[in-house]
């Protein structure tokens, strides 16, 4: 009899008794046991080593692939180069939410299967999305303009609520597409007053061996599986100013399958975040030809401790200072949302704001 025949309650009892009894009565093997409880050693110790080592506390966590710029000597990271190898001038951000109204996007058709909701689309009376969805912010603010954007919303309901409930209003929100009931989540995150992003998974230089996941956009398709690709992840829920990418590394190099995303984007009225570890995608100078707003990352919020987040949002301000605007990215951990909004709590006093995206993204050249 195995185990699936035995009933519940003989499954769920502990072994107990004489073990060599046992053993006799059921003709185990005393290596075979050996075995059994050496193999289940191992398991043990690899699980503590995995728990101990983790420094969320053995809290459920992401492992991003992250590539590494080289540093300066004044300590800022290298210039990001455009796919022409000509560094990219940093220019003043447009100030997208001026006169933001919130309207919903026109319903618009597919031929895809079960398509249940509207992909993002100007508005009958040509406002775009992230015209419509953004948070009214002054075209006049002189103050220099720091925007975060916490990423991996949705994937945990404890985070995800402790994200909405507690960071304030313009601190962006940037949401997976895989988890069900996006909709009532990204719903709150408006009500609460933050713009919001969806993440697009793309190729990374190691795929499959890392698989972003259902969906993602890959150098090998076919623009029209692309695109497909595409209308499935942008209809996963509505309410958003534009989408981020969600590793990428590969993909957003390859200006064949690159651009056409980014054209439908453009086309539908949606910004593009990168998230700044690809030091030559061909993201700018597409984007100067299509006419496409976008926004880049200036530095990913260290999670490993407190100390370290806030060094990462004083380099923030000082970027901010020294260019009129910088943006900081990060999972919402926690401790990145507890720091995060104590960080911004002194922003008065420091004659810096906090600015939702859409007052941060770059306008086309």
């Amino acid at each position: 009899m195995n185990a699936q025949d035995m009933p519940v309650d003989d499954v769920l009892t502990p072994i107990s008794g004489d073990i060599q009894s046992t053993i006799r009565s059921n003709h185990v093997s005393p290596l075979a046991l050996a075995t059994f409880l050496c193999v289940a050693l191992l398991v043990s110790l690899v699980g503590w080593i995995s728990l101990a080592g983790n420094p969320a506390g053995g809290q459920p966590y992401v492992i991003l692939a992250m590539s590494t710029a080289e540093k300066l000597d004044d300590g800022d990271y290298e210039v990001l180069m455009g796919d022409n190898g000509v560094p990219i001038p940093r220019q003043k951000p447009a100030s997208i939410g001026a006169e933001a109204q919130d309207v919903r996007p026109l319903s618009a058709t597919s031929n895809l299967p079960n398509y249940d909701r509207s992909v993002p689309d100007f508005t009958s009376d040509g406002v775009a999305p992230m015209k419509a969805f953004a948070n009214p912010f002054p075209a006049n603010e002189s103050r220099p303009r720091v925007a975060i954007v916490l990423r991996g919303l949705g994937l945990s309901q404890s985070a995800t609520q402790l994200a909405i409930d507690t960071l304030p209003a313009n601190v962006t929100l940037s949401f997976v597409p895989y988890p069900k009931n996006l909709q009532s989540w990204v719903s709150r995150a408006r009500a609460a007053g933050h713009e919001v992003l969806i993440e697009l998974p793309m190729e990374p230089v190691d795929y499959p061996n890392n698989d972003p996941g259902p969906n993602t956009l890959l150098t090998s398709l076919s623009t029209e599986e692309n695109a497909a690709r595409l209308d499935w992840l942008l209809n996963r829920f509505s309410g958003y100013v534009g989408v981020s990418n969600y590793l990428g590394s590969k993909f957003v190099h390859e200006r064949q399958a690159f651009q056409p995303v980014l054209a439908a984007l453009q086309r539908r009225g949606l910004l593009y975040l990168d998230d700044g570890t690809s030091q030559r995608t061909v993201l700018t100078q597409v984007a100067r030809d299509i006419g496409l707003v976008w926004s880049l990352s200036d530095r990913e919020l260290n999670y490993a401790s407190a100390a370290a987040i806030e060094l990462d949002l004083n380099d923030l301000e000082a970027r901010a200072r020294r260019n009129g605007f910088a943006i900081g990215t990060g999972f919402a951990f926690p401790v990145t949302i507890e720091q995060v909004t104590k960080w911004a709590a002194t922003l008065k006093d420091k004659g810096i704001v906090l600015a939702p995206i859409t007052a941060v993204s770059l306008p086309p050249a």
